[in-house]
This record gives structure tokens, sequence and C-alpha cells, in this order.
């Protein structure tokens, strides 16, 4: 800097204090002083656009340039400013300037890169990075931008390249680790992700993101205590995240601690109104449980954030008791079990004391028609694999059909299917002409009023004399009603009619409490009839 002035230097000390208003009055009496001096220009420049300004700043940093056209700092900063302000043709017009006058300046290479990220030229990125790596190979700001440009283009492989290298460098990069763990994250390297995010709050324990992603490291490999622990741990440092608030009532809700799921969920939708899942799953959750108040006000939500989502619209129909609904729509179906799927087992054992799946292996049993390893059958709406479980041990072929890919993931854990398939039930029952000896139906013709149709798909998929084992709920009044939980209830009559319709003789018509609502035992009949 220019050594021949003496009050410059007490001028800077203003600026590193933050005095920036009397910085600049010193820079601007300085100038009126020597209007070319290339010093002073160049700081005024600096500080109009530490606090903003950079329309000003260009035009100092120009003034100066005008002085001293060689000096490349001038022309990297310019180029900052010129990013900085959205001129970017401009900006790279500079920093071509100075990679001519000098075609080993790394970081006019580097900052050429971060020009083209920011107009989204990510290749024209990557070669800019690398050509500042070639001249300056422990350059670790580019390493980082390279990761950043890389991943973006989806060169995930160069991109953790880029920061491991990084890493190399510098082994406390906050960035790097990051980057890298969530990198490795969204390649489900669940193990390698969570080394990378336990470096970073090793040091820096209140680094809320690595927190909140380590959670997530520790879901996906079903580790669900540390899950929480984590997920707290992030929660104490931002209360109101609508994810981690979300998260943590899916995993309490998959646990069976359903109250403190609700919790959470509430306090999401409290910090943000327009947080569909979570009203979402409040109001499949106050349904569930027959508080009609709370579930239409959170399907009234969901709807106004959404106004195509079907799902919502058909429970708001349920809520009000529409009775002109003769089914289940199947992207309510899909929505409910998809939401469902997580704590399926335990919501239904532990709370529901739900019992269909042994009751429909009794009735079989009891009418002696299962063989050892020896029939093919079908599981419809096997939802998570409750019935197949038991139905296994008789099966050379077990094929689940449901409509929630969530449902059926969780069914694979099992490993008791031959085949799953997400598919229309009835749609695909049809395509099946005379494959199956069994069909189970556990809890699922509750989601269906009118049963001509499925019925006859049923008795299309089955061979001759082959068995159709189901459950309905009761209903004493018509042949079908639509109930307060969204479910239909069946009138016997109405089953038998159906049986005469579509050529099913009736063996066994039982009836029994299929499961707990509002705390009383919900009845239903349990049928087997014969193809």
């Amino acid at each position: 800097m220019n050594k021949t002035n003496p009050q410059i230097d007490d001028i800077k000390s203003l600026h590193h204090a933050g005095r920036l208003d009397e910085a600049r009055s010193g820079y601007l009496a300085l100038l009126e002083k020597n209007p070319r001096d290339v010093d002073v220009s160049h700081l005024l420049g600096l500080l109009c656009a530490e606090v903003g300004d950079l329309d000003e700043a260009r035009v100092y940093l120009k003034q100066a340039l005008a002085i001293a056209p060689q000096s490349a700092l001038l022309r990297l900063h310019l180029a900052n400013i010129l990013k900085a302000s959205g001129n970017f043709d401009e900006a790279v017009q500079e920093l071509q300037q100075v990679i001519a006058d000098d075609p080993d300046c790394a970081p006019a290479f580097n900052n050429l890169g971060t020009i083209f990220f920011s107009s989204k030229q990510d290749g024209l990125a990557v070669q800019a990075y690398h050509a500042a790596l070639e001249i300056r190979p422990d350059y670790a700001d580019a390493y980082y931008n390279l990761g950043l440009a890389a991943a973006r283009l989806g060169q995930i492989e160069e991109a953790c390249a880029a920061y491991r290298a990084l890493i190399a460098i510098d082994s406390a990069h906050i960035g790097a680790h990051f980057q890298l763990g969530c990198l490795l994250l969204r390649r489900n390297l669940f193990a390698e992700a969570a080394t990378e995010f336990r470096v970073i709050i090793k040091d820096h324990p209140h680094h809320f993101e690595s927190l909140a992603n380590l959670a997530v490291c520790y879901l996906r490999q079903g580790r669900v205590d540390q899950a929480i622990a984590f997920y707290s741990l992030a929660l104490e440092l931002v209360p109101n995240d609508c994810d981690t608030l979300f998260n943590l009532g899916v995993i309490h809700m998959q646990q069976g601690y359903a109250h403190d799921a609700v919790s959470f969920y509430l306090r999401a939708v409290k910090a943000h109104p327009d947080f569909y899942d979570a009203h979402h799953n409040l109001g499949t959750y106050y349904l569930m449980v027959r508080d009609r108040e709370n579930a239409l006000l959170h399907f009234r939500e969901a709807l106004r954030i959404q106004p195509q989502d079907e799902s919502s619209r058909h429970l708001m129909r349920v809520l009000m008791q529409d009775q002109q609904l003769k089914s289940s729509s199947p992207a309510y179906i899909q929505s409910l079990f998809d939401s469902y799927a997580d704590y399926y087992d335990a919501h239904m054992r532990v709370h529901l004391h739900y019992q269909v799946p042994e009751k429909l292996y009794e009735v079989v049993k009891a009418a002696e028609l299962l063989q050892d390893d020896k029939m093919a059958i079908v599981d419809i709406g096997c939802g998570t694999g409750l019935c197949g479980e038991l139905f296994k041990p008789y099966a050379h072929q077990l094929v689940g059909i449901d409509l929630s890919d969530k449902m059926l993931a969780a069914a694979a854990q099992k490993n008791i299917y031959d085949e799953l398939v997400s598919v229309n039930i009835t749609a695909w029952l049809a395509s099946q002409a005379a494959v199956f000896d069994l069909a189970l139906a556990g809890d699922v013709l509750v989601y269906f009023g009118e049963l001509h149709e499925l019925m006859a798909a049923a008795k299309h998929a089955l061979k001759p004399g082959g068995h159709f084992a189901f459950n309905v709920e009761v209903n004493a009044k018509s042949d079908y009603a639509l109930t307060t939980s969204g479910r239909f209830a069946h009138h016997q009559s109405y089953l038998e009619c159906l049986a005469k319709d579509h050529g099913f003789t009736i063996l066994s018509t039982d009836s029994f409490a299929l499961r707990q609502g509002d705390g009383v035992p919900v009845f239903g009949y349990l049928c087997l009839w014969q193809a």
C-alpha cells in the first residue's frame, strides 16, 4: 500500500475495527487530496462492497484499475463485485484478462469457476477448478468448489474424491466433512456418512445440520434410540425445526407411542402452518382414534395446502358421512397405508388387539384345507404380511398384492413372499385366470362398499374348487354402509347374494370381534367360501 501517506494506516485500523462510517470519511478525504491514489480507491471500493453498496464499489475499483491496469488483485476484486451484482459476463471478462496476463494465476481460475457455478454452467466450472488445482495442487477452496460443482452434475465419485483430497490437506475442514457426509448419505452409505458427521460434532457439538443428519444415518440403520437421541439434541438447538419435529413424530408413531408422536406433529404445524405431511398424518391419526373434529380440522388444512389431494378429499367425505361413497378411493388407501406402514404392526397388535390373521388361519385350518407346501396362495391387500406369516408354511407360491409401496416394503423385510406386487387389487385379480388355490383378504373388503366387481375378480383368479377367506364388518340395516371410521360394514344377506351371483359356496360365516375401536370390540363376519 501507499507508504508515503502516514494517515492511511490509521484509517485502515478504523476499517478493520468495524468503524466503517469513520473509515469511509477518512478514505474520501484522502482521495480528495489525491484522486490518483490507487490504494485508497481500492480500499474504499472494498468498504463499499462490505456495506452492500456494490455500484459504488464498482466505481472505485474501476477508478483504481484505470490507474493500475496490470493489477491482478484489483481485477480479482472487481470480478467478485461484478459477480455479486449479477454481472456475470463482465466478471468473466475481467478474470479472462487476469489469466491472459498471468496464466498461472490459480485464484483467477477458481473465481472463474465460481461464476460458472453461479450461472449454472457446472461443466465449465469443473474445468476451471481443475485448472486452478493443476497450478496449485493444495488449493483448498478449489477442492471444495469442485466438490459442489461435480455433485450438482451428478458426478458423485469425483465430488467425494475432491472432499477427501481437501480433508487430506485440512483434516479439520468442517465443510468438507459435511459435504462428504451428505453425499455418502445420498448413496445410502449410512455408516460411512455417520463417521463424517461425528468428526464435526466432536469439535462442534452444536452443529445442528450434522446432528440432524447423524440422526438420519442411525435411523436408516435401524438404530432408533440413537436416532432419537441426536434428533433431540438437534431440537434443543432449533426447537421449532419442522423436519426434526416431523421425523420425531414419525419415529414415535413407528414405536407405537402415538401420544408423543401427535405432540411433535402439533409442534411442527404450529411452527409451520403449511406443513402438509404433518397435517395429513394428524388427520389420519385422529380419524383412526375417532376424533372427528380434529380429523376434519387437519384434513381441511391439508386440502388448503394441496387442493388436488384426493386422499384428504376422500377422508373429508368419510368424516361428513357421505353415503354416496361406494368404495374407498385408491389414492386414499395408498396414502393411508403409506403413512401407517412404519407403525402398523405395533398399533394393530398392541392398541387395537387385532385378531383377523389368526382367525382367518383358524377357520381355514378347521376346514382341513392346509397342506404343507402345496398351495398357491394370494394375499390380497397383504399389508406388512401379518396373514402371510401364518400361511407361508403351506404355500409353494405366496403372492402379496397391495396398493401401498411402503406396506410392501415392510412385508419384503419378512422374506416370506415369493412375489410382491404394487397394483390395484381388483384389476390384478381379474388378470389372473385360475391360478390360486387360496385367496386371503384380511381387513380388505372393509375398504369397499359395493363388492360385485371384487368378488368376480377373486372368483376368476381361483382354481375350480379354490377357497376365499375374508372378513367384513357387521352392518344390520342395509347391504353396506360407510362407518365413522372410514371403513364399510356389510349385511349378511348381501354377502349371501354375492356368493350366489358369483358362483361361490358358503362354507362358513362366523361372527367375532375383529379389533378394538373406541375401547369396545368391533364385530364382523369371518367368511370361508369355495369357488
